[in-house]
């Protein structure tokens, strides 16, 4: 469950899932031809580190239940 921090206890989880899905292909697709790891699992990750960042831009902390 991912809610954000002073916010009502709502699961955004369904919604942030598949933009994290899309950033995590155009990571692979980025990273392809380096000599990077292009797993799903470590571009996933980035994905959501990614989306923690830019909610941060606006003052909202994403805390995972």
């Amino acid at each position: 469950m991912i809610t954000f921090k002073n916010e009502l206890p709502m699961d955004h989880e369904v919604s942030l899932t598949p933009w994290a899905d899309r950033w995590t292909k155009e990571i692979q697709e980025e990273n392809a031809n380096l000599d990077l790891g292009v797993g799903w699992d470590s571009c996933n990750e980035t994905a959501w580190l990614e989306l923690e960042w830019h909610f941060e831009d606006y003052n909202l902390e994403m805390v995972r239940i």
